[in-house]
């Protein structure tokens, strides 16, 4: 990947909450593509990707792995979270937070409690475990009451107020979470349980189909005049196009000059819930109640029936958890069939923080896959303070022209890593596809041939059926749209635009799957634009599932 591609990558997220909040009319945050968040570095030479994963749960330790504090009035919602994850393979600690501190609202006085009580577990525990501390109730607003509360602690930002919960888990006194943590923002056992029924049903119930190995992506317009918002989509869709292909990603663009433009825009965003993905990701400028296409008033619209998203907010103010208000964040954990975790900003978010943070949540949730929702951000926090590569480099040399010198770039990341907040249990299961198909592509030709034969092998299933396609780069498209007026957008002609626009099946079918394997012929159409195209398989028995991907020949 080109240097002059990554930094596309970051003028992405640039204009994204640059400083101040308001209401989502005046929110005009990240230019966007349909383009992915998988990790560059991944799978496609080769054929296939690392292992992802069995339906067989962990065995239980010897020692405690997983922690509850909760608030007042929430310990009979505690027993039965911590009689679930016993279930679930961990060894359960509950304590309540009248039975460890004096003040209910001191939350250093709390982390000084559980520092002890935790890097004592630490220390017992297999090192290949992580640690789990789940923290049930909301924060207290101030001047409110304490029932069912857990203190948030003040974060230090040079960009204003905000609440963290992220001195919970730092064990070391070094800013930077030691074990993955999470808040239940339930003030009432109705809410906390509510919300146990919701993790239990994602975690029992696997409903194969191609929603597994989607990515959801919405973005606001840039902002910066057309021709520059054109280039930065253009080399986004550049850049991204290098990224692991085992994965769908679909999005829209609230860019009346884009392709991925979709009106109305809300709807869209709506869809990408609805339709079902691992992950739904925005980007782009927000306030407490919502941001770009969507607020706390739609949340109504929004039943993720087929499967539970991570939602991930890199945005200003959308995880404000401290407030009388309910953030967007907590709300949509709240709602019933709403995602299972979320993510955001307890206060202003700088662009460059945003940046990195959401680069490395990239790296950390399609590279690393990890198996819950709390090592994800744990990684993506721990990276963005140890990890560089020619990426982060352009976005510290980018820095430094857009207004954080280098000398206050190490702070600014460090005050992200507080700044932003996980709500949900941190041990929820991302259940990315369970497994992974042994893909072997070209065995009877080439692109240039005309015809790709593909053959593979699934593991987990012997029967069942495989969608086998050839697709082309996320660079590229392959299906012409129609001219569209930007000044007075034509609906029905915008939404055909999309679905060409987001579509990169050059080719595909379904297929039987026969002991274990099977293999079918791609016929590769005449007058294909140059570039690189893809071999991608998704396989399933109706109760597990694999995926793969690799370069066509």
């Amino acid at each position: 990947m080109t240097r002059l591609a990554l930094l596309a990558v970051f003028a992405l997220v640039l204009h994204a909450c640059a400083g101040g909040t308001g209401s989502e009319a005046d929110q005009d945050g990240g230019g966007g593509t349909d383009a992915g968040s998988a990790d560059a570095g991944g799978s496609d030479a080769g054929g296939s990707i690392e292992d992802a994963g069995t339906d067989a749960g962990p065995a239980k330790p010897a020692t405690t792995d997983y922690f509850i504090v909760h608030g007042d009035g929430l310990g009979e919602a505690a027993a039965q979270y911590a009689a679930y994850r016993e279930e679930t393979g961990f060894k359960t600690e509950v304590h309540a937070l009248s039975d460890l501190v004096a003040d209910p609202t001191s939350a250093s006085e709390l982390a000084g409690v559980l520092h002890t009580v935790l890097a004592e577990a630490r220390e017992k525990l297999d090192e290949k475990r992580e640690l789990f501390l789940l923290v049930l109730g909301d924060a207290p607003a101030t001047g409110g009451t304490t029932d069912g509360t857990i203190p948030a602690a003040v974060c230090e930002s040079n960009l204003g107020e905000c609440v963290t919960d992220n001195v919970y888990a730092d064990l070391d006194g070094d800013a930077l979470p030691d074990l993955a943590v999470g808040r239940v923002p339930a003030a009432t056992a109705e809410d906390a349980l509510s919300y146990l029924q919701k993790l239990r049903t994602h975690e029992s119930t696997y409903k194969t189909g191609l929603w597994n190995r989607r990515i959801a992506l919405y973005t606001g317009q840039g902002g910066f005049g057309d021709e520059i918002d054109s280039f930065i989509e253009y080399m986004v869709m550049k850049a991204l196009s290098e990224m692991n292909h085992s994965f769908d990603v679909i999005g829209a663009y609230d860019n009346p000059n884009s392709p991925y433009y979709y009106m109305p825009f809300e709807s869209k965003v709506v869809d990408l819930f609805n339709d079902g993905s691992i992950l739904t990701v925005y980007i782009g400028h927000g306030y407490s109640e919502g941001m770009t296409g969507l607020s706390v008033e739609q949340l109504g619209q929004i039943h993720c029936s087929t499967r539970l998203p991570v939602a991930l907010f890199f945005a200003c103010s959308t995880g404000e958890y401290a407030n009388p208000e309910v953030s967007i964040a907590e709300a949509i954990v709240l709602k019933p069939d709403g995602a299972v975790a979320s993510m955001g900003a307890s206060g202003i978010s700088h662009p460059y923080g945003n940046a990195v943070l959401s680069y490395e949540m990239q790296r950390a949730a399609m590279n690393s896959k990890p198996d819950t929702v709390g090592e994800v951000i744990l990684k993506m926090k721990r990276q963005s303070m140890e990890h560089t590569d020619e990426f982060r480099e352009i976005v510290d040399e980018f820095a430094v022209t857009s207004g954080v010198p280098k000398e206050e770039q190490e702070l600014t990341r460090r005050q992200h890593v507080d700044l932003y907040n996980l709500f949900g249990d941190p041990a929820a299961a991302m259940n990315y596809p369970r497994r992974n198909c042994d893909l072997t592509p070209g065995a009877g030709g080439s692109m240039a041939s005309g015809k790709v034969t593909v053959s593979a092998k699934t593991t987990g299933f012997a029967s069942g059926k495989a969608y086998v396609t050839l697709e082309a780069n996320r660079d590229k498209i392959i299906h012409e749209p129609a001219p569209v007026d930007p000044d007075n957008p034509d609906e029905k002609t915008v939404q055909e635009n999309w679905k060409k626009a987001v579509d990169k099946v050059v080719v595909g079918k379904e297929v039987a799957v026969s002991g274990g394997v099977f293999e079918t012929d791609l016929e590769v159409p005449a007058g294909l634009p140059e570039g690189k195209y893809f071999i991608k398989v998704y396989a399933d028995d109706g109760a597990t599932d694999c995926y793969g991907s690799t370069e066509a020949p």
